[in-house]
């Protein structure tokens, strides 16, 4: 991906970005409500000051990252859609193609080549010269599926033929291309997750400090109500 599609989906989820600062300032209005920000020393105050611009700042870049990878992943699952409806509409057209012309040498064989071996000669023929390995693979794997599923090996040269020549239809070629597509999916859903797992560190580890500063300064007005009320 270059500079200026990285640019251009960050611009694309900056309402992530506004999302994020809204809650953060949420959040900040409810810690000065339940009068969690109050703080005795001047040093402190001033630390806390700082809250109010800190809070919104990191749950805005927080949301917009997280939105970014989620625009960016569902842009992804789109074109993954188009690829294997484009293969699956290629493919079933091709394919027939293939065993038109193919017919007259295979019934003049005394035994017809295996289901896999025919998707082999299929995706090494002229038809798919032009495209990438990875489409070819996907292919082969998808055709000799079906080949098994709809004619199997067991059926005369003749039954098996006229199978092959009536071609397969695309929503069948898209449904055994279906698991090929969820498992796809799936790889690039956990490259996604990986690059979620820095932004969730940071975000905590941004966080971690004021929290145990705000948690820890509660304790302290609390022991000291405590205190008051004893005496």
């Amino acid at each position: 991906m270059s500079v200026s599609e990285i640019l251009a989906n960050l611009w694309g989820s900056i309402e992530y970005f506004f999302l994020g600062l809204l809650v953060g300032i949420l959040i900040i209005f409810l810690l000065r409500k339940g009068g969690y920000l109050k703080r005795e020393h001047d040093f402190m105050k001033v630390i806390v000051s700082l809250y109010y611009l800190y809070f919104p700042i990191v749950f805005a870049l927080m949301f917009w990252f997280t939105g970014t990878i989620l625009e960016v992943r569902a842009e992804t699952h789109k074109a993954v859609d188009k690829v294997f409806l484009y293969m699956a509409d290629h493919g079933s057209r091709e394919l027939k193609a293939f065993f038109d012309t193919n017919v007259d040498a295979y019934l003049s064989e005394t035994e017809l080549p295996s289901n896999k071996q025919m998707a082999i000669d299929f995706v090494e023929s002229e038809y798919l010269k032009n495209q990438y390995y990875i489409f070819k693979q996907t292919l082969r794997i998808t055709i000799e599926t079906l080949l098994d599923y709809t004619i199997g090996d067991a059926t005369n040269p003749q039954k098996r033929i006229k199978a092959l020549t009536d071609g397969v239809s695309v929503s069948i070629f898209q449904a055994a291309l279906s698991p090929i597509k969820k498992s796809v999916i799936m790889d690039l859903d956990m490259i996604f997750g990986v690059f979620l797992i820095p932004i969730i560190f940071g975000f905590f580890g941004a966080m971690s400090l004021p929290s145990l500063e705000i948690a820890y300064a509660a304790y302290l007005r609390r022991k000291a109500t405590q205190v008051i009320e004893t005496e």
